[in-house]
């Protein structure tokens, strides 16, 4: 039996194997320094086989990483949270009613999102500097509520804008209020465009850095800026600094695994909608 073997095939195959391998080969070497030990992780050859060790789990649980895991999750949840809860709405009335000055508002919730934070991060220090909020959990979890409340609006307003309008006239004519209808029966046929712009702002949040940085030093520091403590003048852990990368990453799997079919479907909705 001859198999008739075609350049352009092997071709694909080829390009196809270097990109799968690009994108596992760093996962795969941050899980290898993770479960290494120091002197481990510098031997030369690198050897792909060896004796895991938990030992690297372990320091970043005894360096208070748990903590820092906890304010990340607690920041997270303030910003989507408050941001879904204002933004929704926010979006469904820019997609259903018109009134004076809508679309400048609605660029302008834009520029918080394009704008570099380094613009404005000295103001917030220093008005949070004033009300006792640097520091502070809620006050971080303010700052990514602003951040994605733009995102959150602009995201979800594609999603309400194709829904038919009969739904809720029908809806309106049964005598539910505009908030009612939102709530009963826009966001269900919404599910996956929430789905998939919760996500997004929960991965933002979640790896937000500058501003953790800038206005957390002690109590409220966050995962992503937790691991810097590994990093001294004397060393780098990368051992650690590998683990705990790992830890952080957990949340953001779990629940991008867990709604995958809604997201997947959300963004495709999305793309369809901004045409």
């Amino acid at each position: 039996m001859n198999l008739k073997i075609r350049p352009g095939a092997v071709m694909r195959f080829v390009v196809l194997f270097i990109f799968v391998f690009a994108c596992i080969a760093p996962f795969y070497w941050i899980i290898m320094l993770a479960l290494k030990t120091n002197l481990q992780a510098f031997e030369i050859p690198v050897k792909l086989i060896f004796k895991p060790t938990l030992v690297n789990f372990k320091v970043i649980m005894e360096a208070n990483f748990l903590t820092y895991f906890r304010n990340s999750l607690l920041t997270s949840l303030i910003g989507v949270g408050c941001s879904a809860v204002i933004g929704i709405p926010a979006a469904y009335a820019f997609s259903k009613t018109r009134f004076k000055g809508d679309h400048f508002i609605y660029m302008l919730l834009l520029l918080s999102r394009v704008t570099p934070g380094a613009v404005f991060v000295i103001p917030y220090y220093l008005i949070y500097q004033k009300i006792g909020l640097v520091d502070n959990v809620w006050g971080l979890g303010l700052i990514f509520f602003a951040v994605t409340f733009g995102m959150i609006t602009w995201s979800m307003k594609p999603f309400f804008d194709e829904l038919p309008a009969s739904l809720e006239e029908a809806a309106m004519i049964d005598g539910c209020s505009m908030l009612g209808t939102l709530v009963k029966i826009v966001l269900p046929l919404s599910t996956p465009g929430l789905c998939a712009t919760a996500i997004l702002s929960f991965i933002f949040c979640w790896n937000e850095f500058f501003f953790a940085l800038i206005l957390t030093y002690r109590k409220a520091v966050t995962a992503p800026t937790g691991i810097l403590n590994f990093m001294v003048f004397e060393k780098v852990d990368w051992g650690p600094i590998a683990a705990g990368t790992i830890v952080t990453s957990l949340p953001v799997l779990i629940f991008g695994i867990a709604i995958r079919k809604y997201f997947v479907r959300g963004l495709s909705l999305g793309a369809l909608s901004s045409e």
